[in-house]
């Protein structure tokens, strides 16, 4: 992701297991997550996260895929068991309900890839007057993902 400008580097957030921030070991499979933002702009967030099992990373991606299906529906998705993806659709955000649920210049978008044990999140947040780049993500991912044996 270093051919992207903008994007800041990764930071490592578990080992082995065991949460950096909390030192303390994690019950969900994962062994190791690390996290980046591209902040200039629309602001966009990468997440992996490295399952101990390919199970685990398939219980986490149907997990996933149900819950963003729910609330912000998909718009594309492919691939098959352990070598797929999906795209929700850009949704506007609201306000709270203390401001009436009133509509706001920002929308969010969520990509998920998931290559056997791995599974990358990319969110985009944006607004209308800012350009998106998580089509610059997706493909520099899908191109190093097809790299992979």
């Amino acid at each position: 992701m270093e051919s992207i400008e903008s994007f800041d580097e990764l930071e490592v957030n578990t080992i082995d297991g065991v949460n950096i921030a909390m030192p303390v070991r994690t019950t969900d499979g994962i062994v190791e997550m690390l996290t980046g933002v591209d902040p200039k702009g629309a602001y966009l967030m990468v997440n992996i996260y490295v399952y101990g099992s390919v199970k685990g990373a398939n219980e986490s991606y149907e997990h996933n895929y149900k819950n963003l299906g729910k609330d912000y529906g998909i718009m594309t998705s492919g691939g098959s068991n352990s070598d797929r993806y999906f795209v929700t659709y850009k949704n506007q955000l609201r306000l709270s309900g203390d401001a009436l649920y009133l509509l706001t210049d920002q929308y969010v978008t969520y990509v998920y890839f998931q290559k056997r044990n791995m599974i990358i999140k990319l969110m985009e947040t944006k607004r209308d007057d800012t350009d998106s780049k998580i089509n610059d993500y997706i493909k520099l991912l899908s191109d190093k993902l097809s790299e992979l044996e």
